[in-house]
C-alpha cells in the first residue's frame, strides 16, 4: 500500500511482477528485473467507469440495462453560467424536455418533463434523488458538485419509487474524493446578458400619429427602462479533495452573485459541501458521509411591468413632475408607471438549505452485504415585501405603505436499509435486493401583513406600527404546521445469463399517510428484458456492430405530488363568533370534505428499445417506443358540504 504520495516499498525477487492497483484506473504490471526503484504512471479506466449506470438503490453494469435509462456524466454537461443543474442537461436526454420561460431571471428555475405531461393537478415534475435521498432539492448542491446525472425514463426502471414515480425520476450522484495526493481545482467565470430580441413598439410620433393617446410632453422608452444594461454575473468555486485507498475526503466551497437582466431581480448565494468515504475491518465495513449548507438571498421581479411597458404611452413622464426625486403616479384602467412599481417596492426572500447523508455498509459475505442510509434535509425561507407610500398600489387603496413578512421551514429525514445478495452459477448471474424505506416529511410556517405606517423608513421590521389591521378588527397573522409519512418496501431481481439475456423484476409496496383510508397502501409493479444480440455466435463475423441490444418492458406508477398532507381528512376553519351565556365564542365550518377513497394517480408505461454502436463506438444511439396511460386522476373540484 503507497503512502499519500504515491511512495511505497516492497521486497521481492528479482524475477517478480507487480501489480499495482488504484481506484478508477487500470491495473497496471511491472516486472521487477532487478530495478531498485520503479516510476509507474497509472491510466485511467475511463471505460469501466463509464460501464457502471447508478440506478434506484444501486448501480448495475451497462450492459445489465433492460429499461429506459440515461445517464450523463460531468464531462458531457453543458457549460454555462446556469441557475440549475437540470440546464446542463438540456438536450442531452431523448424525451426530457428542459426549458425556462424567464432565463434572464437568476431565481427562476427549469421546467422539466420527461415524455410529457401525465397530469392535470398532480404535477408533472420528476422525483429528484441526490446521493441516494428522495425528495431532495438541486439548488441545494452546486453545479460543480455533481458528479452525474441519471434519468429514469420508463416505467420498469422507475417503479422502485413507487407513488411518487410517475413523471420520471433523476439520480443525481455528488463528487467524491480520490485516493492520492491532495489536488486542489478552481473553477470560475464571470458573464453578461444581453436582450437579444427587443419587442418592437411605436416611437413617440407614430404613437401619436396614430393617434393612441394624448402628448403628455416627455420621450420615455419604457422597456429600456427596465433593464440593467450593466448587469454582471460572477461564480468562484474552490475544491480539495485527496486520501488513502482507505479513507478519502472532498470539501468545496462556492460564491456566485448575479444580476438579472431587469433592474430588479438579483441573486446571491454561497455554500459548502464536505464528503467523506472510509473502509475499516479489511473492507468488512464502509462509511460514507456528506455535509452541506447553502445560502441564498433572492430579489424578485414582477414580470408583468415588461407587458405594461410595451403598451403604455411613452409620453408620459418617468419622475413626479412636483416633485421629480419620485417616480410619477399614472392613472386610468391598468395604467401605472412600470420603473415606479418595481423601484417603489422590496420583494425578496432568503434561502438557507441544510443537508446531512450518511451511509454504513456491511460486507457480510463476498456475495452479500447489507446498507444503512440516514439523512436529514432542510429548507428555511423567509420572504420578504414591503410596498412604500409612493407606490401605486398604497395611492390606489389609501394606504401608507404595507408589509409582509412569511417564514417557512421545511424539514425531512430518510431511513434506508437495504440488502444485496450476489451470485453466480455456471452462465447464470443472479443478483437480490430487498429493504425499506421510511421518510417523514414536516412543514411549518408563519406570516404576518399590516399597513398604513407612520413612516416607511422601518419598512417590513416594525409591522406593529401600522394601523390597518386594528382597525378592521383583523389580526394580520396566520400559521401553518402538517407532516407526512411515506413507508416502503422494495425489492429487485436482476438475472443474466451468459451476458446475453437478461431480465430485471420489481416491486415496491409503499404506504402514505395523506392517502384515504381505504388506499394507505398499494403494490407498484415493474418487469423488463433485454437480448444482447450482438452476443451471438451468428453476429460475431459483423466486425462493423459493437452492440446491439433490444429491450422492453413494463411498468406501474403513481403520482400524489399534488396531494396536500391532510387532503382526505374532514378539515374546518374558523367562522366567525356567535353569543354564547353572557360572552361570545369562536364558529368553526367544514371547509373540506372528507375522500377514505382518496389514491395516487396510476400510471401504467410500456417501453421497447433498441441500443447500438457502429465502428469500434464512433456511432451510437437508441430508438425507443413508448406508451404510457393514466388513471384515477386527481382533480379538485367543489361539492355541498354533507349535512
Amino acid at each position: 500500500m503507497s503512502d499519500l504520495n504515491g511512495h511505497f516499498s516492497i521486497v521481492v525477487s528479482s524475477d517478480a511482477v507487480l501489480q499495482i492497483s488504484y481506484i478508477g484506473f487500470s491495473l497496471h504490471e511491472e516486472a521487477v528485473k532487478n530495478k531498485n526503484v520503479l516510476q509507474v504512471i497509472m491510466k485511467e479506466d475511463t471505460q469501466k467507469l463509464d460501464e457502471v449506470v447508478v440506478v434506484g438503490y444501486g448501480s448495475v453494469d451497462k450492459k445489465e440495462l433492460t429499461s429506459a435509462v440515461t445517464a450523463v456524466s460531468s464531462k458531457d454537461f453543458l457549460q454555462g453560467a446556469f441557475t440549475s443543474p437540470l440546464s446542463m442537461i438540456d438536450g442531452k436526454v431523448s424525451g426530457v424536455n428542459v426549458s425556462n420561460a424567464a432565463a434572464a431571471d437568476p431565481n427562476s428555475s427549469p421546467n422539466i418533463q420527461m415524455r410529457g405531461a401525465s397530469s392535470i393537478e398532480a404535477g408533472n415534475s420528476p422525483l429528484v434523488i441526490i446521493d441516494g435521498m428522495p425528495g431532495a432539492d438541486l439548488r441545494s448542491v452546486a453545479n460543480q458538485d455533481i458528479e452525474s446525472i441519471t434519468i429514469l425514463k420508463d416505467g420498469s426502471a422507475a417503479a422502485i419509487y413507487g407513488s411518487r414515480a410517475a413523471n420520471g425520476v433523476i439520480l443525481a450522484q455528488t463528487k467524491k474524493g480520490k485516493a492520492g495526493k491532495v489536488s486542489i481545482s478552481y473553477d470560475g467565470y464571470i458573464d453578461h446578458d444581453m436582450v437579444a430580441n427587443q419587442p418592437k413598439v411605436l416611437s413617440v410620433d407614430e404613437f401619436l400619429a396614430h393617434e393612441r393617446d394624448v402628448d403628455f410632453g416627455h420621450r420615455v422608452d419604457w422597456y429600456d427602462k427596465l433593464l440593467n444594461k450593466s448587469n454582471l454575473g460572477q461564480s468562484h468555486y474552490l475544491a480539495v479533495s485527496g486520501g488513502s485507498e482507505n479513507l478519502t475526503f472532498r470539501a468545496s466551497a462556492n460564491y456566485k452573485k448575479k444580476d438579472g437582466l431587469d433592474i430588479a431581480s438579483s441573486r446571491k448565494e454561497y455554500g459548502v459541501r464536505m464528503g467523506f468515504t472510509a473502509k475499516t475491518l479489511e473492507g468488512l465495513l464502509e462509511i460514507q458521509g456528506n455535509l452541506s449548507t447553502r445560502v441564498i438571498n433572492e430579489e424578485y421581479v414582477d414580470y408583468g411591468v415588461f407587458q405594461q411597458a410595451v403598451k403604455l404611452n411613452p409620453t408620459h413622464p418617468l419622475m413626479d413632475e412636483k416633485d421629480p426625486s419620485k417616480y410619477s403616479t399614472l392613472y386610468g384602467f391598468d395604467t401605472y408607471n412600470p420603473v415606479g412599481w418595481l423601484k417603489d417596492k422590496e420583494d425578496g426572500g432568503d434561502r438557507q438549505f441544510s443537508l446531512a447523508d450518511f451511509k454504513m455498509k456491511l460486507n457480510i459475505l463476498p456475495t452479500l452485504n447489507t446498507e444503512l442510509s440516514l439523512a436529514r434535509q432542510g429548507q428555511e425561507y423567509f420572504k420578504r415585501i414591503y410596498v412604500n407610500s409612493n407606490h401605486k398600489e398604497s395611492i390606489d387603496n389609501m394606504r401608507s405603505g404595507r408589509g409582509t413578512l412569511q417564514e417557512e421551514n421545511y424539514t425531512d429525514y430518510t431511513l434506508e436499509w437495504i440488502g444485496n445478495y450476489f451470485t453466480t452459477i455456471d452462465k447464470h448471474t443472479i443478483k437480490l435486493m430487498a429493504g425499506y424505506s421510511y421518510q417523514e416529511f414536516n412543514h411549518r410556517s408563519f406570516s404576518s401583513e399590516n399597513a398604513n405606517f407612520p413612516s416607511d423608513a422601518m419598512s417590513y421590521n416594525n409591522l406593529e406600527a401600522g394601523d390597518w389591521n386594528m382597525a378592521a378588527g383583523r389580526l394580520g397573522v396566520s400559521s401553518l404546521k402538517e407532516k407526512e409519512k411515506t413507508i416502503g418496501f422494495p425489492a429487485r431481481l436482476i438475472y443474466n445469463y451468459d451476458d446475453t439475456y437478461y431480465l430485471t423484476a420489481s416491486v415496491r409496496y409503499e404506504g402514505n399517510s395523506k392517502f384515504g383510508a381505504n388506499h394507505k397502501w398499494g403494490w407498484f409493479p415493474s418487469v423488463s428484458a433485454a437480448w444482447g444480440i450482438s452476443q451471438e455466435a451468428f453476429m460475431q463475423d459483423i466486425s462493423w456492430l459493437n452492440d446491439l441490444k433490444l429491450r422492453a418492458g413494463y411498468g406501474v406508477t403513481g403520482n400524489q405530488d399534488g396531494l396536500k398532507p391532510y387532503k382526505s381528512l374532514e378539515l374546518y376553519q374558523p367562522y366567525g363568533t356567535y353569543y354564547n351565556g353572557g360572552g361570545t365564542s369562536t364558529s368553526f365550518r367544514i371547509t373540506q370534505n372528507p375522500n377514505p377513497d382518496l389514491k395516487w394517480e396510476s400510471t401504467a408505461m410500456f417501453n421497447i428499445g433498441v441500443d447500438f454502436q457502429l465502428f469500434n463506438g464512433r456511432l451510437g444511439g437508441t430508438v425507443e417506443y413508448y406508451r404510457k396511460k393514466t388513471s384515477d386522476m386527481l382533480y379538485d373540484y367543489a361539492v355541498p358540504t354533507p349535512t
